[in-house]
């Protein structure tokens, strides 16, 4: 990381080469003067993205494997994010993506459609890799409900309504 501890950002080249961000991340995790001792936390927002532009499936699929080794091995906490466009049956990467998580966050609209006083539902599994979570997962049958707000989020259970009802 930089002195000013703020977080570096990489963007990609028009023709992206997922080995070479794959080594800055590996060169961030591994930078000897970061001596804050803190853990580390790598984010890769809408990897779906990546796709659409062009990136092949199988390249993306062995990006993600090495990442998720990467971090596993830095100790490092991984969070990826892929959004769905088209609902019902998960897509390749999708798939792939649920094979290698820990635990898996499920934020989607209300099942019942729109309304203004709850922004959507979500629900928390655990990944095939997870024998005994150490905290309570929540199904999809039994989701949370989030609103959000000009300063945040505002979760509630079911019918609660939140205090807005």
């Amino acid at each position: 990381m930089s002195e000013s501890m703020e977080p570096e950002v990489w963007a990609l080249k028009p023709t992206p080469s997922l080995l070479s961000l794959l080594n800055k991340v590996r060169a961030a995790l591994d930078d000897p003067s970061d001596e804050r001792g803190s853990p580390s936390l790598v984010i890769l927002d809408d990897i779906a993205s990546l796709e659409w532009i062009g990136v092949p499936l199988l390249e993306l699929l062995r990006f993600t494997r090495a990442l998720c080794a990467l971090c596993r091995k830095a100790n490092a906490a991984l969070i990826l994010r892929h959004h769905v466009v088209t609902p019902g049956e998960p897509d390749d990467l999708l798939r792939h993506l649920l094979q290698l998580c820990t635990y898996h966050m499920d934020v989607l609209p209300l099942s019942s459609g729109k309304s203004g006083a709850v922004s959507g539902q979500v629900a928390l599994h655990a990944g095939p890799g997870t024998a005994d979570p150490p905290f309570q997962t929540i199904a999809r049958s039994g989701a949370v409900h989030y609103r959000l707000t000009d300063t945040g989020s505002i979760f509630f259970d079911r019918g609660t309504g939140g205090g807005v009802l």
